[in-house]
């Protein structure tokens, strides 16, 4: 049995190992999987990865994967815990790991992600047109007599209204 947990760098990997010292997201849910059905003497498992890439040896991008036993799980308080609405009491857990268990498992292959900008500007088109993409971004002027619908309307529809679309894709407040 494993959990897996990813952290923001490589670094914050190897903090997170030296100190031995891991949150372990819900504590209910720890237990649920601690208790449920098993082999005798079966193990448990911390799987641990950054979610920023970095070189190996090959000088690849790569995430690489550590894998160590867990040795004991305690409970942990957190802003939630004492909080009445909620009905229940919910609590994190930190997770110890046996020493000198540490284990560098593989190396999962970096994945390009798709581009943001390049994803509005598609959405956009497909829904406004080409035509009405340049005509915002001041490549060509949009002519009235060419839009068989009323451009304002449209930004509102969708609450796009008052905004203004830079070059590098953000919105901002027009003045």
């Amino acid at each position: 049995m494993y959990e897996v947990k990813s952290k923001a760098a490589p670094e914050k990997v190897g903090r997170k190992f030296k100190f031995n010292n891991i949150s372990a997201g819900s504590f209910e849910r720890f237990c649920h999987l601690y208790n449920s059905p098993k082999k005798p003497d079966q193990k448990m498992f911390m799987v641990i990865l950054p979610r920023e890439h970095t070189l190996n040896r090959a000088r690849e991008e790569v995430h690489p994967v550590y894998v160590a036993e867990i040795d004991i799980a305690k409970p942990k308080l957190c802003e939630t815990t004492l909080n009445t609405e909620e009905g229940s009491i919910r609590l994190h857990t930190n997770v110890n790991l046996k020493l000198y268990a540490k284990t560098r498992w593989f190396d999962l292959p970096r994945r390009d992600f798709v581009d943001i900008k390049a994803m509005k500007k598609k959405v956009f088109v497909d829904i406004f047109g080409m035509e009405c993409w340049k005509g915002l971004k001041g490549e060509s002027p949009v002519e009235e007599s060419t839009n068989d619908y009323d451009l304002q309307a449209e930004f509102e529809k969708f609450g796009l209204q008052g905004k203004n679309w830079d070059n590098d894709g953000s919105n901002s407040e027009s003045e």
